[in-house]
């Protein structure tokens, strides 16, 4: 995969939902980015993701840069805040949609990024419905996306708009009165905005 084409190439990115039996939902993200360019370290410094205080709570379980050399560089207390969306600065019915803002230290060329997150549901939901990209803007070493459920839970998935190159069925495996579905892929291409217009 020819990293010098790109300002940054994601080398690993777990996406793991799961439905639990109380019908509550809980996410874990892993992410590992390799930064290659000034633009890469200015793209991803601020990591933003958007959540609904009344029904979600984030926790940041690792946030830390590793240098070219090396180096392990956490981040401090500090680099971790909520915000009020920009977009809804103008809507206070909405106050309870939060943006949590960590801002990652010690980027330079060549360093890799490692951000770990879980977002857990504070009460049951009615129902679940979403969407996960397989491409982005950028390549990707490993992506990964799983989803759990119990075994008596329909669940219905569909792939759309895919690359020749990546497969759209899911390992299933079963556990502990679980069911999990997994997507799998490795050296995904990137996305370029002609394509995707």
């Amino acid at each position: 995969m020819p990293e010098h084409d790109f300002d940054l190439i994601i080398l690993e990115d777990v996406k793991n939902v799961t439905i639990n039996k109380d019908c509550t939902f809980a996410r874990h993200i892993v992410q590992k980015i390799k930064i290659l360019t000034q633009k890469g370290m200015t793209t991803f410094s601020d990591q933003r993701f958007w959540y609904n205080t009344q029904f979600q709570d984030v926790e940041v379980v690792k946030a830390q840069t590793v240098t070219q050399d090396g180096r392990v560089i956490p981040i401090t207390p500090h680099a971790v805040t909520e915000l009020l969306p920009p977009a809804l600065a103008k809507a206070p019915g909405l106050c309870h949609v939060q943006e949590k803002l960590v801002c990652l230290i010690g980027l330079e060329i060549n360093a890799v990024t490692e951000l770990e997150l879980k977002i857990t549901d504070k009460s049951p939901r009615p129902f679940f419905a979403g969407e996960e990209l397989a491409g982005t803007y950028f390549p990707a070493v490993k992506k990964e996306f799983s989803v759990t459920v119990p075994e008596d839970m329909q669940f219905f998935h569909a792939y759309r708009n895919g690359f020749n190159v990546i497969s759209a069925q899911p390992e299933i495996s079963s556990t502990g009165g679980m069911k999990t579905f997994r997507w799998s892929f490795n050296d995904v291409p990137a996305l370029f905005e002609a394509e995707n217009a």
